[in-house]
């Protein structure tokens, strides 16, 4: 059975980060916590830990709740904290996220415990993309996809053994998200 401890404390705490920040899912007008709250399922789903899963209800919060960034240290468990800081874009100014290269040279640098929430995040926000109605991103979005899924494929077998499956989904969303995009659909 899964230790509730920590998944409890970072799902408890990203609710009240990202409901603080007053976010919602692009293009839906849903709390924002629903994403995080399917990335953990598909981590659980994928046989993660519970650092992994308590992680997977964090992820967002560092980069997306400037408010909230120090009190994440103190609140959650070190390990979980830890898994949260090496999913976190780094920062090259306020405000400003690594991008191209230098986002896929943090990818391919993540530890496999980092890689499997990364897979079930980027498989969640495929998912939603069509969502926000804008054919153009969505194509920049699936391109990029692209290079994640490169860069995620030299993963380590203790990603796990549901990695190939992860994969497999996220390639078969890239190809629906650009098929909608192209108005192939």
């Amino acid at each position: 059975m899964t230790n509730p401890i920590p998944i409890a404390i970072a799902a408890n705490f990203a609710n009240r980060a990202h409901a603080g920040e007053g976010q919602v899912r692009k293009g839906t007008g849903l709390p924002y916590i629903i994403h995080p709250y399917r990335v953990a399922l598909l981590v659980e789903e994928a046989g993660g830990t519970p650092e992994q899963i308590a992680a997977a209800w964090a992820h967002d919060v560092l980069e997306d709740c400037p408010t909230y960034r120090d009190e994440a240290k103190s609140v959650l468990p070190p390990a979980v904290y830890a898994l949260v800081c090496e999913l976190t874009k780094a920062e090259i100014s306020p405000g400003k996220r690594v991008k191209g290269e230098a986002f896929m040279a943090e990818i391919r640098a993540m530890s496999p415990t980092a890689k499997l929430v990364k897979l079930c995040d980027r498989l969640d926000n495929l998912r939603d993309v069509v969502s926000a109605n804008k054919p153009a991103w969505a194509q920049s979005y699936a391109a990029e996809s692209v290079e994640v899924l490169a860069a995620l494929t030299g993963f380590d077998p203790a990603i796990g053994p549901q990695a190939e499956r992860l994969v497999a989904a996220i390639g078969k969303q890239i190809a629906a998200v650009r098929e909608w995009a192209d108005g192939t659909w």
